[in-house]
């Protein structure tokens, strides 16, 4: 008969609960919604199309306060009393 050693125990079990977070309940999103539905390249197309909106509405929000700012701070430094 074999046994296990106390090394052999604590390794099976982390690999226990390895496999219990990787089994956790799924939920669906969006994402695969859209991955059902349409094919793959149509589908990295549409999620690299919002990524790039995401990135570029925040360039502009942030240009935007910047050079509102600077024109503020440049009018109001022109501006005699």
């Amino acid at each position: 008969m074999t046994t296990t050693s106390r090394e052999c125990e604590v390794e099976s079990k982390i690999v226990r609960e390895v496999i219990a977070a990787a089994t956790v309940d799924w939920q669906p999103d969006e994402y695969d919604h859209s991955l059902e539905r349409h094919d793959l390249r149509k589908a990295l197309r549409v999620c690299a199309w919002i990524a790039w909106f995401i990135h570029n509405s925040r360039q502009v929000l942030w240009k935007r306060w910047t050079c509102e700012y600077a024109t503020t701070v440049s009018e109001s430094a022109g501006q005699k009393p």
